[in-house]
């Protein structure tokens, strides 16, 4: 895009994410693309949440359900957003803005120096625009509603959790919640985890010696998948609630860093590696040595994380 274009974006983009907060009309379960929200803490909220029921005598367990909607931000039907603008108070020159900006795209695909013929682009948010982002925000802003669990979202990422007390209620309640989404996708044209490899995971987190039998979940008309681990926003998180898988990758990963310097070492300068091992390696290997002694310290917070990129 133009310079130009991008700071008109931005002005926009700084005006409207103003209006939507100062209005409490971004939900605070969103952690995507909001200023002072990251991944971090996202993560550092479920994992606080699943130790609290961990220490509760008439809990002990997390019901969880990590969903991923696929292709995203093309999937943002042109039409869906601009009423969902509406929605929230956008009118006037602004709407007619967004409808311009919407509007009116158009693709063609080039093999070898051949094109073909220009299709009109009815969703999807312009990847790498300014707006894009608060413009996808905006329109799976109301998937939380109705919903009975808890709900988190990190942009196109999902994950629905209940602090478990009776099973069947806790089952009851995350298959309705299920099914809300399954609807709401349907009706605003998204897809959640269409491939059947790569179907919706749940963990059960749960410190129990001797858990109760948990009544099936199901999602697109498919069992959802249950597994002892899943690698959410970076983080391996095993049904214990132990870093261990986590912290050994990183290891593997440092490690593997490690070596490759060893092999450049008689290429490059020694302050070249230096620079190289401070920037790759050794972050990863602080962060492994101060999350080893929080676990054994019995501090629960997910120090393994910081270095998971």
């Amino acid at each position: 895009m133009p310079i130009f274009g991008k700071i008109f974006e931005k002005i926009v983009f700084n005006n409207l994410y103003y209006y939507l907060n100062v209005n409490n009309l971004l939900t605070g379960n969103q952690s995507g693309f909001r200023p002072g929200d990251s991944t971090t803490n996202q993560l550092l909220y479920l994992v606080s949440e699943i130790h609290e029921a961990f220490e509760d005598s008439k809990c002990l367990e997390v019901r969880t359900v990590f969903l991923d909607i696929s292709k995203a931000f093309d999937k943002v039907w042109h039409e869906g957003l601009i009423f969902k603008l509406k929605q929230n108070g956008i009118s006037g020159k602004l709407l007619k803005f967004f409808e311009s900006y919407l509007y009116n795209r158009k693709q063609r695909v080039m093999i070898n120096g051949s094109y073909s013929d220009y299709a009109n682009i009815e969703s999807g948010v312009p990847q790498g625009s300014v707006l894009g982002p608060l413009l996808f925000l905006v329109y799976i802003n109301d998937l939380e509603k109705n919903i009975r669990s808890n709900v988190n979202f990190l942009a196109d990422d999902t994950m629905l959790y209940s602090v478990m007390k009776d099973p069947s209620i806790t089952a009851t309640d995350l298959n309705h919640d299920l099914d809300i989404i399954n609807k709401w996708a349907y009706q605003w044209k998204m897809e959640f985890n269409p491939d059947p490899t790569k179907q919706a995971k749940e963990v059960l987190f749960s410190c129990k010696k001797s858990s109760p039998v948990h009544p099936d979940l199901v999602f697109n008309g498919i069992t959802v998948t249950k597994v002892d681990e899943h690698k959410h926003l970076g983080l391996i998180l095993q049904s214990k609630l132990s870093f261990g898988r986590h912290l050994n990758e990183k290891m593997t990963k440092a490690k593997r860093i490690i070596g490759i310097l060893k092999n450049l070492s008689i290429f490059l300068p020694l302050k070249t590696l230096n620079q190289m091992y401070k920037t790759l390696a050794r972050s990863i290997l602080i962060t492994v040595i101060l999350s080893t002694t929080c676990h054994k310290l019995c501090i629960s917070l997910p120090l393994a994380y910081l270095c998971m990129t």
